[in-house]
């Protein structure tokens, strides 16, 4: 009889004990799935960010670089053998400065 019981009780306990890994497992897999859509959800948050950013920042340089250009044009069209002289200037600096000392 005690025997019995104790098979009985050991038994009950097992069914109990697999329902909780069970319940457990759900709970973790429901929390990993939870937690995985979170760092979908961000990670397509920051990629847009970012893509925002590079936008920006091209719109910038594409902006700055036209100012540039336009300011090139007029110090050519003003003082055009001044200019030839700074390129000139610029192009011995830079063969000097690439040759290196030999």
């Amino acid at each position: 009889m005690a025997n019995e019981f104790s098979t009985d009780s050991f038994a009950k306990s097992a069914k109990h004990a697999g329902a909780v890994v069970a319940d457990t497992f759900h709970d973790t897999t429901a929390a990993a799935k939870k937690s995985a859509n979170g760092l979908n959800s961000l990670a397509e948050a920051i990629s847009s960010d970012t893509k925002d950013g590079v936008r920006q920042v091209q719109h910038a340089i594409q902006s700055e670089s036209s100012k540039v250009v336009s300011l090139v044009r007029e110090a050519i069209q003003e003082r055009p053998n001044l200019t030839v002289g700074i390129a000139a200037g610029l192009g011995i600096l830079l063969g000097l400065a690439m040759s290196g000392r030999r």
